[in-house]
């Protein structure tokens, strides 16, 4: 009886390693979706309210969600105080940012990259540095969807059978 309750749990907690997986999968595409429509509002906010990097952070936070929403807002506390090099502050919520989310490394150097242009250009030069962004990003996002499609389904499967080897080698 014990063994085919320890069996059971094994199991399970395979299983749920390779739906785990499969969240972390779905998680990535889903950040990368929300950094995309903050740079679109940044954009938006930049051309037509003409606010602060201040205010414009505070309405992204609150126009997105997860971990977007408090790297945005981070950096719209961090903006209380005077800020000499705003490129520093960008590189360190984004190193806190990585360590948070399921962002790859190319997402971080993407980003990285739009940090150290904002705020030092006219609107229309951050216009495009914003689209070149959004751009890169959304090469990024279709390959995290392809990921999801290709090994979702996979993992979860390899989860349990995994889980069902090991119980199967053990009896």
């Amino acid at each position: 009886m014990m063994k085919l309750i320890g069996s059971i749990l094994f199991i399970t907690a395979c299983s749920w390693v390779g739906f785990d997986v499969s969240k972390q999968l779905n998680k990535r595409a889903h950040e990368l979706r929300s950094f995309i429509y903050s740079l679109q509002l940044i954009e938006a906010e930049m051309a037509y309210s003409r606010h602060t990097l201040k205010d414009i952070f505070l309405n992204v936070k609150r126009k997105t969600e997860g971990e977007v929403a408090s790297f945005y807002g981070r950096l719209a506390e961090r903006l209380k105080k005077p800020v000499t090099h705003f490129e520093t502050l960008w590189h360190d919520e984004l190193t806190l940012l990585k360590k948070r989310s399921t962002l790859k490394d190319n997402d971080i150097h993407i980003l990285s990259q739009f940090g150290k242009n904002i705020g030092n250009h006219t609107i229309e030069e951050q216009k495009k540095q914003i689209k070149l962004t959004v751009f890169y990003l959304q090469k990024q996002l279709d390959e995290a969807i392809d990921q999801k499609n290709k090994y979702d389904r996979t993992v979860k499967s390899l989860g349990f059978l995994f889980g069902l080897l090991i119980v199967l080698i053990l009896i």
